[in-house]
Formats: structure tokens, sequence, C-alpha cells
């Protein structure tokens, strides 16, 4: 980020025919408060995200979201908090894994809901034990993604009931 606001300032200097390093040198201090301002800009930003998706997402819940290509069915996950999600995914690729996605990955442009809810901090914190588990050691469920049998909805249900 730092490089590409100093390669902005650089061609800028350049085209308004200013010396480019007496042009960096006399307005460091102003470029410093400006990288400052933009990365306290860029770290509240995250701050909010995080506190946004940890309230409309809270971790431990199973999130959902349409699959476009098949009418009715639905991709499932569970939130971890944070605005991220670990779920089993088979894509296109059969790179068949459990990943872990920011909630946007996950809803792959689709609206995302909400579909079960721990029924207390203790339920919440378990199953976000057993997805981390599942994403940490993953010999259970990567390569092994069979439609009916192992799937997104096994793999929510394995964490969300144990």
């Amino acid at each position: 980020m730092f490089l590409s606001i100093l390669t902005i300032i650089i061609s800028v200097s350049y085209l308004l025919g200013l010396p480019i390093i007496s042009a960096v040198n006399n307005h460091i201090p102003f470029i410093l408060q400006v990288i400052a301002k933009l990365l306290s800009m860029y770290l509240i930003y995250i701050k909010i995200r995080c506190i946004y998706f940890s309230i409309k997402y809270p971790a431990g819940c199973v999130l959902n979201r349409s699959i476009s290509w098949v009418p009715g069915v639905k991709h499932t996950g569970i939130s971890v908090g944070n605005g991220k999600v670990i779920h089993f995914h088979n894509d296109e690729n059969y790179d068949n894994r459990v990943r872990i996605s920011t909630v946007e990955e996950f809803s792959d442009g689709e609206l995302v809901t909400v579909n079960e809810m721990p029924s207390d901090s203790y339920h919440a914190r378990e199953i976000v034990q057993r997805a981390k588990i599942c994403y940490y050691s993953p010999e259970q469920w990567n390569g092994r993604y069979n439609m009916p049998f192992r799937n997104c909805v096994t793999f929510t249900r394995h964490c969300f009931y144990g």
C-alpha cells in the first residue's frame, strides 16, 4: 500500500514537471501524514466491518446461501465470528476441502441468511471449536466430498450437533 501511494506521488510529481527527488523530500512530512490517515481509516473500516458481521452473523450460527446454478439448493457454513465462515466446499476444480472465507467470499454474490443459532454461548464455542478442528485437521473431510453423503450440510450438522 505504501509503495502504491509513493508511486502515485512520484508519478504526479513527474507529470507536473517537478524534480522527483526534491518533490518527495520536500513533502515527506505531508506524505507521512497522508499515509497515517489512510492507514487509520482502513483500520477503522476493518474494525467496523468485524463488529457488523459479529452482530449480524454471531459465532456458531449456521449460514445459508443459494447456489445460483442449482435452483433450490443451499450452501451452508459455520460463522466463526469477525466476518469469517468455515465451510466444506467443492468447487469446479474438484478442490473439495474445508475452507475459511470471509462472509463476502462465502456469499458468492448471493444473500446470506442465518439458518440455525446456537442455544447459548457454551454451545456456540463448541460449534466453532468443532469447525476449527475440521479446518486445522482436515484428514476427515478434505478430498472426501460426496454429494449425497458428505457435503456442506453434513459438515455443518457435524459442527452444530457433534
